[in-house]
């Protein structure tokens, strides 16, 4: 069977809403479990990398998305940049918390690079709705089995020095309060996945109804 590239663009969709649930699981040491935090990420850039060359190659307009969106993306990516100078923030710490940022954005933009067709797209969006069909369902899991549920889900406590500095990855208990947190870590990124899902299930709905 023919490697498709966007193949590997569906089974990051699939497993990144579930990465540390699953790393949790995974007998290693924190400098491992770091590693394999970062793999999905350098993967996701090594996709833009080799579509952005293949544009250059074919002589097409350098571009991921489109002028606007990539130009607000290199702002947002400049300004961060400048706030984490401004801030004193490490180089390792800044790099971490804005990769994790633009992990999701990168991956649509890997997408968007490939020029899907629009079989290809609706895989991808059923990819992403099944990801978050599986979130409401933890979330349900969590309110109904309370702190226990929750700390079965949220990943683990790691810990890590490199580049000078030290990086945390934690499944932070959030004291006795029962946050909703999925399998993302914390209760922001499970807020903004599911976000996400309801800005794809919408087009997604209202074209099966027929509204356009």
């Amino acid at each position: 069977m023919k490697f498709r590239l966007i193949n590997v663009v569906y089974v990051l969709a699939v497993y990144l809403p579930l990465e540390s649930f699953v790393l949790k699981w995974v007998p290693a040491s924190d400098s491992v479990y770091l590693l394999l935090r970062q793999i999905p990420d350098l993967i996701t850039f090594a996709v833009c990398i080799y579509m952005i060359g293949r544009q250059v190659l074919e002589f097409r307009p350098l571009r991921m998305v489109s002028r606007r969106f990539d130009l607000l993306l290199a702002l947002f990516v400049a300004l961060a940049c400048v706030s984490a100078g401004l801030n004193r923030i490490g180089l390792a710490a800044a790099f971490i918390e804005l990769k994790a940022l633009l992990r999701f954005v990168l991956l649509g933009c890997a997408l968007a690079l490939m020029r899907p067709s629009e079989r290809d797209l609706n895989r991808f969006l059923k990819c992403l709705l099944y990801g978050v069909g599986l979130q409401f369902c933890f979330a349900g899991f969590q309110t109904i089995g309370g702190i226990p549920a929750r700390d079965f889900l949220i990943g683990r406590d790691a810990g890590e020095r490199m580049l000078g500095q030290t990086a945390v990855f934690t499944g932070d208990k959030n004291g006795e309060g029962n946050a909703l947190v999925g399998t993302l870590g914390n209760m922001i990124n499970f807020a903004l996945f599911l976000m996400v899902g309801l800005c794809a299930w919408l087009p997604v709905n209202a074209r099966k109804r027929g509204v356009y």
